[in-house]
């Protein structure tokens, strides 16, 4: 009930066009067919799908989604300009009429006036200002970042200062992949606008396996097979807004019955083409943020366990081994395949937090993606698509829906544009 079902349904309506639109265009520019999954032929012929811009296998060397954009506008004979920084729109002063935005350039500030405005300038992820204010929630349990840095909110805030609304419940993306050291606590690291988070590794996919996680006393706090953000959630009320993730040698045997779903899978499908943990780790193994042991007493006092805390652990590992016999978790009710035994050496644990994505809790809009202002009204000339609009999520970004956080950016952005040009 606090969202817009109507703009939902254009992703529902739309989005497989739309996906055969891209993929048609990506194939004519650069003769790949696309993969659902992972393959170990994709160097020669394949991209990934969803074609998103920011995430490749690391032996793709072929044409970016937007690099096959850029020439597609261009070839159309249209100008696109770089290096324009937004400013402010231009607009009536009365919530009703926008008619173009003024930019910061090199050469100083331009206006361009235009009959139509379309603010596709990400969420504000990247503005610690606005996270603190909207989102308080966050610095309690994230440790790092995978946003862009461009994702600073300007999009939103002129959107505002010209009269717009946004959605109230804020709704970020995270994902529990946040790898730290010991000791290291959830939140920010400085004030204002040069606060940062502390982790250094963006996104270490492992926490996303549903292995054992204990908080820093030592005992587990959830069940860890729920979506990415809940055990983050959850930790924002444990000790330091953190959670340590413990597996052992066994792991990919695990990994492969887990059978994770969506970016998830960019452990799963590595491990069963026969990746190991120490090279699918090694970002984390080699700083030595990732600890590894012969002896799981030896990986608690690795992990920073102590006095009580480390009895507390030894113990949990003892009864998370009595569930896996049993094939029930008694405790938090985790899926029995996703159980897994702490036996086998070496042993492996991690500190983790949220790593920060987006936002997506965005500007208000109909099924047309035109802004409304506070009286629920449409603004005339003004448009916004993905993660700057809002009227879509309400809380959690639906993890298991795999591909809507691009998917629904690519169709209601070529939504607007097929509307604009007359082609709905």
């Amino acid at each position: 009930g606090r969202t817009n079902r109507s703009v939902l349904k254009v992703w529902l309506d739309e989005s497989a066009e739309c996906f055969e639109w891209v993929d048609d265009l990506v194939q004519k520019a650069t003769g790949k067919t696309v993969y659902l999954e992972i393959a170990p032929d994709l160097t020669d012929h394949g991209y990934f799908a969803p074609t998103v811009n920011h995430m490749h296998a690391p032996y793709y060397t072929g044409d970016l989604r937007n690099n096959v954009y850029q020439q597609y506008i261009e070839g159309a004979g249209h100008t696109i300009y770089f290096e324009h920084e937004l400013v402010k729109l231009v607009h009536d002063g009365e919530g009703t009429k926008v008619t173009g935005a003024i930019f910061k350039t090199k050469d100083g500030y331009v206006q361009i006036n235009a009959a139509n405005v379309l603010l596709a300038t990400g969420g504000y992820a990247a503005n610690p200002t606005m996270i603190e204010a909207l989102q308080p929630n966050v610095p309690r349990c994230v440790t790092a970042n995978s946003y862009s840095m461009m994702c600073d909110g300007s999009g939103i805030k002129t959107a505002l200062w010209a009269g717009a609304t946004m959605d109230e419940v804020p709704c970020p993306m995270i994902f529990n992949r946040g790898a730290v050291d010991v000791g290291v606590d959830a939140g920010y690291i400085g004030e204002g606008e040069d606060a940062i988070f502390p982790g250094t590794i963006f996104q270490l996919n492992m926490g996303s396996q549903p292995f054992m996680a204990v908080n820093r006393n030592g005992v587990r706090f959830t069940n860890e097979s729920l979506p990415y953000d809940n055990i983050c959630n959850a930790s924002a009320m444990q000790p330091g807004g953190v959670f340590c993730q413990v597996f052992d040698g066994n792991a990919p045997a695990d990994i492969d019955r887990f059978a994770q779903a969506g970016c998830a899978r960019l452990t799963t499908d590595p491990i069963r083409q026969g990746a190991t943990i120490d090279e699918l780790c090694a970002t984390a193994l080699e700083p030595g943020v990732m600890k590894k042991a012969d002896t799981i007493e030896e990986l608690a006092d690795m992990l920073g366990f102590a006095g009580e805390a480390k009895q507390n652990f030894l113990a949990q590992v003892d009864r998370y081994n009595e569930l896996f016999d049993a094939q029930a978790d008694e405790d938090f009710g985790k899926e029995a395949y996703r159980l897994s035994a702490i036996r086998q050496a070496p042993f492996y644990g991690c500190w983790y937090g949220g790593s920060l994505l987006t936002t997506i809790d965005g500007l208000t809009i109909n099924e047309e993606m035109q802004v409304l202002n506070t009286e629920g009204a449409v603004i005339e000339g003004l448009y916004a698509a993905g993660d700057c609009s809002g009227s879509l999520f309400a809380g959690t970004y639906p993890e298991y829906v795999v591909g809507l956080a691009c998917g629904r950016s690519s169709t209601q952005g070529r939504h607007i544009a097929r509307r604009l040009a007359g082609d709905l």
